[in-house]
């Protein structure tokens, strides 16, 4: 699976039953057609649905408060707006294209998670942030420009911190 737009953060070697506890979280969301795969990094389950990725933590919060039983295997949801290879360039122009929607007013920040690539983050971050004329918050940003690099698969998003849901934030905070 090439393209996907959601990554999903499991236990080690535990990637089936957290395939299929996934299947049955989407098919209680309303996307019965939702898929997932095993990555080639451990722990790491990579997703594509029909549901709207930047609502859908709204979703799973509240599913997650209504059947914590049913979230024993995952552990984080990671919404995915492009795929691009991994490559400096193509990760800039995605990473660019997204930050056009960041409003004037609002702050940003990048953040990079590397699994098996030799790419620098700084290089990636000075590659992006001179383009990208907002206000810099690494403590508190209105937006993640998120740069999920997965092999020669990169994932690249424009999200609200809160769409990136813990599990057991919202299970042991409540």
């Amino acid at each position: 699976m090439s393209k996907f737009n959601i990554i999903v953060t499991c236990q080690r070697n535990r990637e089936d039953v957290a395939i299929h506890e996934l299947e049955s979280i989407f098919f209680l969301l309303g996307d019965p057609d939702a898929r997932f795969r095993k990555s080639h990094v451990r722990g790491l389950i990579l997703g594509w649905t029909n549901l709207d990725i930047h609502r859908l933590h709204k979703e799973l919060l509240e599913l997650i408060r209504e059947r914590p039983f049913d979230f024993r295997n995952t552990k984080r949801y990671i919404p995915i707006d492009k795929v691009v290879e991994t490559d400096v360039e193509a990760i800039r122009d995605a990473a660019l294209e997204l930050a056009k929607s960041i409003p004037e007013e609002a702050t940003y920040k990048i953040s990079v998670e590397k699994r098996f690539s030799e790419l620098s983050s700084r290089e990636l971050i000075d590659a992006i942030a001179p383009n990208v004329d907002r206000k810099v918050s690494l403590e508190n940003p209105d937006y993640i420009l998120l740069i999920e690099i997965v092999g020669n698969k990169t994932g690249v998003s424009l999200i609200r911190p809160e769409e990136i849901i813990s599990v057991d934030k919202v299970i042991f905070s409540d």
